[in-house]
């Protein structure tokens, strides 16, 4: 029987060149499309595969026959996913997973973790030792070819081949989120979000995960610097209406060159979902300053840029020297250049010097006891998101639809289990979830909140939660 592949050592991958790893590539398609197990060699070669985010291995692949290899679909799948087949090096990722042991992640009993982005599933595969045999993995990759070398490299997790946006997954379920997230500023179609939080893909991939976690979970992303660096901060408002930033670290955009063949500057965000009635923290990183910067090379240039109030505060969590000196897709870009440091050992340290310490040991944990029925197939989205309101009825909507996804999971976990620890943990979200709602908006049954689920399978529902009171 097949085992989920982890690396062995700490040493990073490496290629000779963009024909080394085209020839991997193609002969991993290869071992994934024969539909059997992988053996521990194939396995390794496997990890190695690198996808078609960097066009010099695309052409190289070519060049040795990769479309002989493929059907028409399987060829367009691998078109599409040149844009953001970019994937992690192993030495950022072991220094995610450090700063998720400083904060207590391994002295949970049971995780639940989600990769909703995971291409070859890099994060699992070098999950510490010590934790392995207590998370359980749910893993989405959109491409079909990718998630069959992701499934024959990690077959006991949950792999989903399928667009982040159709996977099936249940809200307040994780504990850790953690991926390389893809970047663009192309809209996602889910109707389960307001508009404006589905109108970057990177944007997109925070708001959903934020609902799949549970609170007091960890979200650990990689993710373009616009996350916190676009002047427009409603994502990062909805996002610090229920999480706190714990930590942010900047790369230069060095870090991922090697890997996947491309220059970005890119953010490690680690952010932790509250508890019901906790304090929200620190949300100062709501906010960008104009920063001016200058050229590295011509000093007599300079450019302002919006840069999150987050580095203004902790420049020293920026790996590198900020630069208008550009990139591989413009001159005159902000970017950071990388310096001479070990990049591992400098984010490590970053992390220590800006994470708290276990913070999740002594909090109260949400423990799953009815998951055979945690990812079956369910239609609970309010119709109307999206499609016919203002930006301040969709979050109420939102707010609406957290609402209805806890009071049915209350339902189904009383019928299923009775009274239990669980039970109370999820009387006391939903108490929480309609309290803050009724504060900002009124009750439920209100006119101005009742038209908008008028009609919804889901607002009778809604409508029910509140009892009316009589003299």
């Amino acid at each position: 029987m097949a085992r989920d592949f982890y690396f062995q050592t700490v040493t990073g991958l490496s290629w000779s060149g963009p024909l080394d790893k085209a020839l991997i590539n193609i002969e991993a398609i290869r071992i994934a499309k024969s539909g059997r197990e992988a053996t521990d060699e194939e396995q390794d070669l496997l990890s190695r595969y690198t996808g078609w985010g960097d066009t010099a291995v695309l052409n190289a692949a070519i060049k040795r026959g990769l479309q002989a290899e493929l059907s028409e679909a399987e060829w367009a799948g691998v078109r599409a996913s040149t844009l953001n087949a970019h994937y992690t090096a192993l030495p950022v990722i072991r220094a995610i997973w450090h700063g998720l042991t400083r904060l207590g992640i391994l002295q949970l009993p049971e995780i639940t973790a989600i990769d909703p982005s995971a291409g070859n599933g890099h994060f699992k595969s070098t999950t510490p030792p010590e934790a392995r045999s207590r998370i359980s993995w749910s893993e989405v990759e959109i491409d079909p070819l990718t998630s069959q070398v992701l499934a024959m490299l990690h077959p006991e997790s949950r792999v989903f081949a399928s667009p982040y946006e159709t996977a099936r997954l249940p809200a307040n379920y994780f504990n850790l989120a953690l991926s390389n997230v893809p970047f663009g500023a192309y809209p996602v179609q889910d109707d389960s979000l307001p508009a404006y939080l589905r109108a970057s893909i990177h944007d997109y991939f925070f708001a959903r995960t934020m609902k799949l976690l549970c609170p007091g979970g960890i979200m650990a992303f990689i993710t373009s610097r616009y996350t916190l660096d676009k002047k427009e901060n409603a994502v990062r408002k909805y996002l610090a209406g229920q999480a706190d930033l714990l930590a942010a670290v900047r790369l230069p955009n060095t870090a991922f060159k090697a890997n996947a063949g491309t220059e970005v500057v890119t953010d490690i965000l680690f952010l932790r979902k509250r508890l019901p009635g906790e304090k929200p923290g620190d949300d100062t990183w709501i906010g960008t300053q104009m920063m001016s910067i200058t050229h590295s090379e011509r000093d007599w240039i300079s450019k302002n840029y919006d840069v999150s109030n987050y580095y203004v505060g902790h420049p020293e969590n920026i790996l590198g020297m900020p630069s208008a000196s550009g990139s591989m897709y413009g001159d005159c870009e902000y970017t950071v250049l990388p310096d001479e440091r070990n990049l591992e050992a400098t984010i490590v340290s970053a992390l220590d010097a800006s994470l708290p310490e276990d913070v999740l040991a002594g909090q109260p944990q949400l423990v799953v006891t009815n998951t055979s029925t945690a990812f079956e197939p369910v239609d609970d989205t309010l119709p109307a998101i999206g499609k016919k309101f203002g930006l301040a009825d969709e979050q109420k909507l939102t707010e609406l639809q957290e609402i209805y996804a806890l009071g049915q999971e209350l339902l189904k976990t009383e019928v299923a289990a009775g009274a239990n620890a669980l039970v109370t943990n999820l009387r006391e979200r939903l108490n929480s979830a309609y309290d803050l709602f009724v504060g900002k908006y009124g009750c439920i049954n209100e006119r101005q909140n009742a038209r908008l689920i008028s009609g919804t399978p889901q607002g009778a529902f809604l409508l029910a939660l509140e009892v009316p009171i009589t003299f």
